[in-house]
């Protein structure tokens, strides 16, 4: 009977524990896509520089003061090379990054695209 009570007990705390861990999975996905939905309705293609630095700043999110072009940069057939300014969305606490914002300018420092990535590598 004893050993019966073990197993259920076990078997429901296994149960929370996964419930918790999808749970977690699920608002990160939320958070991403609303990021997303906000950047594409608040930056759309062509916002300047500044813009998209008072955007960040506005949300306390860390970030360079300029683009820059080094090993990040990317070049784009119709832009040519692209700089990149960065954006680090920490978690509740502040100790962690949830996410990474990159934001992509042609040559006038004009915005030409932007990308959120969950920061544990997930995808949705």
């Amino acid at each position: 009977m004893r050993t019966r009570i073990v197993l259920i007990f076990s078997a429901w705390l296994v149960a929370i524990v996964l419930l918790v861990v999808f749970a977690k999975s699920c608002s990160q996905e939320a958070a991403v896509q609303k990021m997303r939905r906000t950047i594409e309705t608040k930056l759309p293609a062509g916002s300047s520089e500044q813009q998209v630095a008072q955007f960040l700043d506005e949300r306390g999110i860390h970030h360079p003061d300029h683009p820059i072009a080094d090993e990040t940069a990317r070049l784009d057939p119709k832009y040519g090379e692209l700089r990149r300014m960065g954006g680090t969305v920490t978690n509740f606490w502040g100790n962690e990054p949830s996410m990474y914002l990159d934001f992509w300018f042609d040559r006038n420092g004009k915005l030409v695209t932007s990308e959120v990535h969950d920061a544990s590598g997930a995808t949705y």
